[in-house]
């Protein structure tokens, strides 16, 4: 199947793009135009996905697709839950868990300002809500967003990004070194039944135990640092225009030393980009359509399962749609929601133990248990699309360093 055109997926991902800027910083939240299109919106981000298939390379085709999904789920907490208005300046209703909410005035003030500056500061405000996913270094931050220290200044901060960006890159690239098996061996090597691992261990062979060990590492190495990677690339393109200062881009990952319980590696160590697109939906069913009481301890773990099936949603979205995955192939779902009875088990196990500071065995013990859990639990999620890409000539990023370095040196090694 030939590649879709590259124009087309560009005019369909900036329409989205434009549509949402302009609902969110030209509309009154209380405006019915913000439920009415999101009907609209949804078949437009439905459409847009398989056109990003326009960028040959799956690393940046699956940033791309999260971007897609995320300005979708971005408009649905901003104009449909929380309501943030231009003239409020924030967020008009907690039915998405923010505070420091705010009020539309009751009288336009729109005419006491100039009308070019009133456009553009609407535009502004509609840009900024899409292109800010965790809100960070604003009142409305998502909570544990990692906060620098001591903001560096300007000079300092570009020189890092650029520092940090050579070396993610760099690993990327060494990532992508090693060839993989082709299509019809990869849909045998990442079969769904080979997910299974406890069930299967006395037939598993090592040659099997080493590969899972192996795409294990490979998944969550390169979507860290690849993740990382866009995170400065927009960082230093954010800070050299203008868009936003330094102080609006703290890291994207927390202390990796806090990944001794599920719950630290997903609330504290994980990037949070996600939490309130997920979050803002869970808490909007759980308190306004369940209408379950706030502070109870059924609550808190609806409020969860439903929190990590959101992000479920996103990632089959993001991750498996544009791929034509059939969904009844999909492990997404049970890897999320693996996650939140993870969390679970260990708030029990925790509750027996009683309140105490942990001490650094208990950590060991924690980093070991979320090693396992996590290798455990993680090829559920990913086994799914290895089985539809053909690796055989390895994952090359779009400009390689060492791949040429190591044929040039393997070339004159054999002289």
């Amino acid at each position: 199947m030939s590649a879709p055109p590259l124009p087309l997926m560009l005019l369909c991902n900036a329409f989205q793009h434009m549509l949402v800027i302009l609902v969110l910083g030209f509309t009154a939240a209380n405006s019915i135009l913000r439920p009415a299109l999101l009907p609209l919106l949804l078949l437009l981000t439905l459409y847009t996905l398989p056109l990003n298939g326009a960028i040959p390379h799956p690393v940046v085709h699956g940033l791309v697709n999260f971007n897609t999904v995320g300005v979708f789920f971005q408009y649905l907490d901003c104009a449909c839950i929380s309501r943030w208005s231009y003239s409020a300046g924030g967020p008009t209703s907690g039915a998405g868990g923010h505070r420091n909410l705010r009020s539309e005035p009751k009288h336009d003030t729109s005419k006491s300002t100039n009308g070019a500056e009133e456009v553009l500061g609407r535009l502004r405000f509609g840009t900024s809500l899409v292109t800010t996913w965790r809100g960070a270094g604003t009142a409305w931050e998502v909570k544990y967003t990692p906060r620098f220290g001591r903001a560096p200044s300007r000079a300092r901060f570009l020189v890092e990004s650029a520092l940090y960006l050579t070396f993610e890159l760099l690993i990327l690239d060494l990532l992508s070194l090693a060839k993989g098996g082709t299509l019809e061996e990869n849909a045998v090597t990442f079969s769904w039944d080979r997910v299974r691992l406890l069930s299967r261990l006395p037939e598993m062979s090592r040659d099997e135990v080493i590969c899972r060990l192996k795409t294990f590492l490979e998944f969550w190495v390169g979507t860290y640092f690849a993740m990382r990677a866009m995170h400065h690339i927009l960082a230093i393109v954010g800070v050299v225009t203008g868009l936003k200062d330094v102080h609006r881009w703290p890291p994207l990952f927390g202390p990796i030393s806090q990944t001794y319980t599920m719950r630290r590696f997903w609330g504290v160590f994980w990037h949070q980009t996600l939490r309130q697109k997920s979050g803002s939906p869970a808490y909007y069913t759980t308190y306004s359509i369940l209408g379950l009481r706030k502070g109870g301890t059924v609550t808190r773990y609806v409020h969860l399962f439903l929190t990590f099936i959101v992000s479920a949603i996103i990632h089959l979205l993001a991750e498996e749609y544009p791929w034509g995955i059939d969904w009844d192939r999909s492990g997404t779902t049970r890897f999320f929601v693996t996650q939140a009875f993870g969390i679970l088990l260990e708030d029990l196990v925790q509750s027996n133990l009683g309140p105490r500071e942990p001490r650094w065995w208990t950590k060991a013990v924690g980093w070991v248990w979320v090693a396992l859990f996590t290798f455990w639990s993680s090829p559920s999620h990913f086994y799914p699309r290895l089985q539809v890409l053909d690796r055989s000539n390895g994952g090359v990023p779009p400009v390689s360093v060492l791949r040429p370095l190591i044929d040039h040196l393997s070339a004159r090694s054999v002289a």
